[in-house]
């Protein structure tokens, strides 16, 4: 008996694949902009956001209860001058700075950081524009200043999915070139050279905080980039040890996840209904 060949109509293929686009946009268009990027970093005490509307700052604030926001991206007047007043309003403590995420973080800057995660009264929310590059690294010094955490654990606060960006394999990078190459990470890798080239504790706070005070100007600062800081994925670490399953089930890399399975599923369906038209 001839076998019958099976062909989903062209209207179904159509579907499916507008099925799943449209998946995979609107999981995007919610966790990014509905929901701007929204995370908990210290359990009641610390979240972190992508820039967040007037009507998201105020559902967030009364959501979570929050006490003092830190805005990353200061010279984005229109949008911090705003944010300003709607905390003025709120009656909550506001405070600005202006990071990169394409560069180091100077030791002014770094003080500045620690200080306002000092001063600033809990539950604190952390913001930049897309809750990525300068938050994540923030972030890992909430963790560890106001969390507790271990450095080795904070520190991926500071890599959440699709970031910290690939860069090329330069083996070295003349000081003058920082700026180019550089990721806000990168800030974390000097403190880590720092304590393995004096054999100290990178777990001790208080030893952090002296070593932004002696921290060197940028363009006194060579980097070796040929080891990026973290894995580009999240489920490899440094010197690509394996993250634990259990971590990856949560948070940033549950998410990172969701995105490779949607985009399988995606390519998986294209080629089902590429074939079945031939």
């Amino acid at each position: 008996m001839e076998k019958r060949n099976k062909k989903l109509p062209k209207y179904i293929q159509t579907l499916i694949i507008l099925f799943v686009i449209l998946c995979s946009a609107g999981y995007y268009y919610y966790h990014f902009i509905v929901n701007a990027n929204l995370r908990e970093v210290v359990p009641a005490k610390v979240y972190r956001s992508a820039q967040i509307s007037d009507a998201q700052f105020r559902k967030i604030v009364k959501k979570y209860k929050i006490r003092t926001v830190i805005n990353l991206r200061a010279k984005k007047q229109k949008d911090f001058e705003k944010e300003k007043l709607t905390a003025e309003q709120l009656g909550i403590k506001f405070m600005g700075m202006n990071l990169s995420g394409n560069r180091l973080v100077t030791g002014p800057e770094l003080l500045e950081l620690i200080e306002a995660l000092k001063t600033g009264e809990t539950p604190i929310l952390i913001h930049c524009k897309s809750g990525i590059d300068r938050a994540g690294f923030a972030s890992t010094l909430a963790a560890i200043a106001i969390g507790h955490e271990d450095f080795n654990r904070a520190k991926w606060q500071a890599y959440v999915p699709p970031g910290p960006r690939k860069r090329k394999n330069f083996s070295k990078v003349r000081a003058d070139y920082v700026h180019d190459y550089a990721h806000i990470s990168d800030t974390l890798k000097l403190y880590e050279d720092y304590c393995r080239q004096k054999n100290l504790n990178k777990n001790d706070w208080e030893q952090f905080v002296q070593w932004a005070i002696e921290l060197q100007p940028i363009e006194n600062i060579n980097i070796d980039y040929y080891e990026p800081v973290y894995g580009y994925f999240p489920f490899m670490g440094k010197n690509n040890i394996i993250i634990p399953i259990s971590k990856l089930l949560k948070g940033a890399y549950l998410q990172f996840l969701i995105q490779i399975l949607v985009v399988i599923l995606l390519i998986y369906y294209t080629k089902f209904c590429l074939k079945s038209m031939e």
